[in-house]
């Protein structure tokens, strides 16, 4: 099954309904990229999260990937990679161990 971002979104919300997706301004679809990046916000702020394409895939596509302006192109992650890791910043935050550092850009309006 794939995803778009705003669906994922949906899915992400029933984990707690604080998270967000953005869209990230500086990482859209181009001619380079056939896919756009988003950012997954927490209460408005921007943890280190996932990152989350355009279009979400539940299983692995190693073509599945962005260019970024250096040549670097990762695999985008899945949507079990996604939820996994969403999962684990939900059981550190409720236990108190995210440390002052782990907040990456403040606000979202920031």
């Amino acid at each position: 099954m794939e995803y778009t971002a705003k669906e994922f979104e949906v899915v992400i919300q029933k984990l707690d309904p604080k998270f967000t997706i953005t869209p990230n301004m500086n990482r859209q679809a181009n001619n380079e990229n056939k896919i756009g990046l988003n950012n997954i916000f927490y209460e408005g702020r921007n943890f280190d999260l996932p990152v989350v394409a355009d279009v979400v895939k539940d299983t692995i596509d190693p073509n599945h990937r962005y260019t970024f302006p250096n040549g670097y192109a990762p695999r985008i992650w899945t949507s079990q990679e996604i939820v996994s890791r969403l999962e684990a910043f939900l059981v550190n935050l409720k236990s108190g161990k995210l440390d002052e550092d782990y907040k990456v850009d403040g606000d979202k309006d920031e």
